[in-house]
This record gives C-alpha cells, structure tokens and sequence, in this order.
C-alpha cells in the first residue's frame, strides 16, 4: 500500500478530529507497548472510528549502537554520539478489540500534526485561556 494512501487516512482523521466528529480520550497504553520494553510513551490517546479503535501516542525508545549501525546501512541515516540513543516517534495505530496494536500506520509529518491536535484540544487550553483573559486581576 502506498504512502500517500496512509497520509491520506491521517488527514481525514485530522480532518475529522478539527471538525469534532472524532473524540480522543487520554487513555493508559497498552501493556504490550510498555512493558519488557525501552519506551516510554508520554502520550496517548485513543478514539473509535466505524466500531475500530485507534490509539495515538508519542514514543521515546532506546536504539542501540547495533540497531543504529543497521538503521544507517540502510536508510544511510547519519547518528550522532553515543552507541545508546533515544529516538523519539508519534505513532497511529489501529488496535484490536482488546486494546493491542493490531497494525501501525507509517511515520508521517501528518502523524505530527495530528498528534499536536490531538494534544490541543484534549488539554483544555483554549477553555484556559478564554477564562484568564476574560477575568480581572
């Protein structure tokens, strides 16, 4: 499947969560994506689409000197450092019915944005701001 297929998806989810038919709820992540692992997730959320979840998160994860070296002979990406270094990555992905991940979308820039939405309007910050501005010292 193509690329632009997936941005496609994301921008109608993006689409949809500005137009407020998709909801996102700040949920705990799944156990698979955090336990026996290096990652950290900071972030994630989840909403349902047609009865089929989707989860969005941010993750940090330890890549090590091996893995790098493999990451750098194939994509000839350029590391810095030391052999041990965190990445970080905002992921969608469609969960099963039991709330584990059943695929990942690729990583996409529309993956970030959405992600910054998503983070936006589930904060609360224009409530926030509207009721600090709109009141007297």
């Amino acid at each position: 499947m193509s690329d632009s297929k997936f941005d496609d998806a994301v921008l109608k989810i993006l689409k949809l969560t500005h137009l407020g038919v998709l909801s996102w709820v700040k949920e705990a992540p799944p156990k698979s994506l955090v336990e026996s692992t290096d990652s950290i997730i900071s972030s994630y959320f989840e909403t349902e689409y047609r009865s089929r979840k989707l989860a969005l998160f941010h993750q940090r994860r330890r890549r090590t000197g091996v893995e790098g070296y493999m990451v750098k002979k194939s994509l000839s990406a350029v590391f810095t450092g030391s052999d041990d270094q965190w990445v970080e990555m905002d992921s969608l992905a469609l969960l099963h019915d039991d709330g584990e991940v059943a695929y990942s979308f690729p990583p996409s820039p529309v993956v970030r944005d959405l992600l910054r939405t998503v983070r936006h309007k589930t904060s609360g910050i224009d409530q926030f701001l509207d009721e600090l501005l709109n009141t007297e010292p």
